[in-house]
């Protein structure tokens, strides 16, 4: 069950002139997501693709969560990760 298609994905970065090298733009969100579970910090660009598509918010500090959506995301992500292996 897909919860982000992947062409929305794909089709946004592109509005935005997005360019993140040999980096598909799939990968570019699943980076991103792993970053703010981790704690980590992103770039504007990548922050605003997670905000768009819903898949973080900001928190009352100001830092980002990952939304239902957003783990829901993951969670098939790492599944398929795993599955692969």
């Amino acid at each position: 069950m897909i919860h982000t298609r992947e062409t929305d994905i794909i089709n946004y970065q592109a509005e935005l002139g997005a360019d993140f090298g040999s980096i598909t733009p799939v990968e570019v969100v699943r980076r991103g997501l792993l970053k703010v579970v981790c704690g980590w910090h992103n770039g504007s660009t990548v922050q605003g693709i997670l905000l768009h598509h819903a898949l973080v918010k900001v928190s009352k500090g100001g830092n980002f969560k990952v939304t239902h959506r957003g783990r829901l995301y993951l969670r098939e992500i790492l599944g398929n990760m795993i599955g692969e292996g």
